[in-house]
């Protein structure tokens, strides 16, 4: 057993016979010194990031890749310090990286599809989406998961590569320049009886009475499909991407279409069916 111990530290580099406890004390110095210094500069870059003008999708990425280089090089100072052989230590550890690549194809598979996603960008960080059956705001786009914040504060981990292979719906509109806008959008039936300009002028007035609906891009209203006992009419209204900001204007929208629809004398029809029973007389 202490045969192969040695025979494992000489395949590394590791002269076990000029190993001392100078050499070990100050290897944990090194090692504690650069664990000190490495959380200091993370702490420094996240808040370089915060001011600086880069994409803050980009933040999480650059947090993590940092971290693990700098964690690497501490790894090669105690290494040195310990007075290994660099270069079949090198060996060593690229087998070794070789074998646990093997072994975390998943987590690799998910470092690619976070890359897919900063490349492609369908969506950025504050962007309110549904992916994977996941929907809410952005939070962080990490080295291996998505983080997505939903109405009800829950914080969703999506990893990046079921992220990359499913169909993501964006719902936030516009530009930096004209600020992120996250789209509303509410199917209605109106009895055919009513007109259909009443209709309008109803779902109008039911969207100016919620704040949280922006007047610009103006809502957009219109006939969607003809059911068999109502009309169906689409409501697309814009809103503030931010999660409790979105829901609010949601649900407060879907509370005023039954007093608008009042106000304007327009009846909210229902999915019915009408009997006519046909009295014959016997022959």
């Amino acid at each position: 057993m202490i045969k192969a111990i040695n025979n494992f530290f000489e395949a590394i580099g590791v002269n076990l016979d000029r190993l001392n406890g100078g050499m070990i004390i100050m290897a944990v110095i090194i090692l504690v010194v650069c664990l000190i210094a490495t959380k200091l500069i993370l702490k420094i870059l996240d808040s370089f990031l915060d001011r600086s003008k880069i994409d803050e999708t980009l933040h999480g990425f650059i947090h993590g890749i940092t971290k693990y280089l700098l964690l690497f090089i501490t790894i090669l100072l105690v290494v040195q310090t310990l007075g290994i052989n660099m270069t079949s230590f090198i060996a060593v550890l690229s087998v070794v990286g070789l074998a646990v690549s093997l072994a975390i194809q998943g987590a690799l598979s998910n470092f690619a599809g976070g890359v897919v996603i900063l490349v492609t960008k369908p969506f950025k960080v504050g962007d309110y989406v549904e992916v994977n059956g996941a929907a809410g705001v952005v939070q962080r786009i990490s080295l291996i998961h998505t983080q997505i914040l939903t109405a009800g504060g829950k914080l969703i981990f999506v990893p990046n590569s079921d992220v990359s292979e499913s169909s993501i719906v964006n719902y936030t509109y516009g530009t930096e320049e004209d600020g992120n806008l996250s789209k509303i959008e509410i199917k209605v039936g109106a009895s055919y009886d009513s007109p259909v300009n009443k209709v309008h002028e109803a779902l109008e007035d039911a969207c100016r009475s919620v704040p949280d609906i922006l007047s610009e891009p103006e809502p957009f209203i219109n006939i969607s499909a003809y059911q068999d006992s109502n009309i169906e009419y689409v409501v697309r209204a814009w809103t503030r991407p931010e999660s409790k900001t979105y829901w609010k204007a949601y649900y407060a929208l879907m509370e005023e279409l039954v007093p608008a629809f009042r106000r304007h004398g327009v009846e909210m029809s229902y999915e019915h069916l009408n009997v006519h029973i046909v009295h014959s007389e016997d022959k």
